[in-house]
């Protein structure tokens, strides 16, 4: 993953495949390497996390892992 601005591109090793991810999806992506340093990340790791530092609803919550699970940056 690298940094571009706000936002990131990401790049899936096994799929070979870019992303472009919004300023919100990269804010997010970044607490998940941050969580990855001390085992995998799982939606329930992730969503631990952001509830200390986030009100996001759980249907917020559900299509932010959708989306980040499709692109590789979270076990699901």
């Amino acid at each position: 993953m690298r940094f571009l601005g706000e936002g990131a591109v990401v790049f899936n090793s096994l799929t070979w495949q870019t992303h472009l991810l919004p300023a919100e999806l990269a804010a997010v992506a970044a607490e998940i390497c941050e969580l990855a340093a001390s085992g995998p990340v799982t939606p329930e790791r992730l969503q631990q996390q952001l509830a200390r530092e986030s009100g996001l609803s759980c249907e917020d919550f559900e299509a932010l892992v959708a989306a980040l699970s499709e692109i590789g940056l979270l076990d699901a």
